[in-house]
């Protein structure tokens, strides 16, 4: 008998547990991803473009946003398929961590730990917490962050 798969997989609030363990697969960024997510978000800071610039800072190198690497982080648990379509909406990001640079070259992955699921009486979500650790392909941590969002329930109650 055929199997079917569907992408997003199906996922509800009860799906999660506190102290999950997710991680991704790894992301190679280049200098053409910075100009991308510059050009995306307007941000043509020279430290994010300019080669010359670059070399000149303390980092030798243009280095990549903090902003794109928030979102490469936030999508690399996405494409895990960990949240399936569970998710509801964002409510915050919060204690956002820029630790160490991003240069040309890195590959960046993402471990994931739930901190926090949260159901509210005679509500049809719930919440959940999960705290971001990137790290590059040394396994040094790049950023860190905890995102909260609201997640449905497979039984709602209200």
């Amino acid at each position: 008998m055929p199997r079917h798969f569907q992408d997003p997989e199906a996922k509800f609030f009860e799906d999660f547990s506190l102290g999950d363990v997710i991680e991704t697969r790894g992301r190679t960024l280049e200098a053409a991803d910075f100009h991308t997510f510059a050009g995306l978000v307007g941000n043509y800071y020279p430290l994010h473009i300019d080669a010359e610039f670059g070399n000149e800072t303390r980092f030798g190198t243009r280095v990549g946003h903090g902003s794109l690497t928030l979102s490469l982080a936030i999508g690399l648990v996405a494409m895990s398929g960990y949240l399936g379509d569970a998710v509801v909406a964002q409510l915050e990001i919060q204690e956002v961590r820029a630790t160490a640079p991003v240069r040309p070259g890195d590959t960046l992955r993402v471990v994931g730990t739930v901190t926090g699921c949260e159901a509210a009486e005679g509500s049809r979500h719930g919440r959940l917490a999960i705290h971001y650790s990137t790290v590059n392909q040394d396994g040094d941590q790049v950023m860190s962050f905890e995102q909260k969002m609201l997640v449905r329930r497979a039984r709602g109650e209200g």
